[in-house]
């Protein structure tokens, strides 16, 4: 049976592993982004990039909105993978 410090060791060893393992998810992300952005039309890639001070960067509703961008029917079967 574990003593409540090897509990305790287990749990933040286990933490950091898990905090490490998001830290190297956001950066695969980020990588993943770049491809998807070149496989777009100058046309697709004009609609889906904003810049830092557009207001459409903080449309983020989980309901059916209006918003700028490219839409799913306008991309190919690449661009959505």
């Amino acid at each position: 049976m574990k003593t409540s410090k090897g509990i305790l060791k287990t749990i933040l060893i286990s933490s950091i592993c898990f905090l490490f393992s998001k830290l190297l998810v956001a950066q695969d992300l980020s990588e993943k982004a770049n491809v998807f952005l070149e496989t777009l039309s100058e046309d697709l890639k004009a609609k889906a990039l904003f810049s830092l001070d557009d207001a459409e960067r903080y449309n983020m509703n989980y309901v059916p909105l209006p918003r700028k961008g490219p839409t799913l029917a306008a991309k190919n079967r690449p661009q959505m993978i």
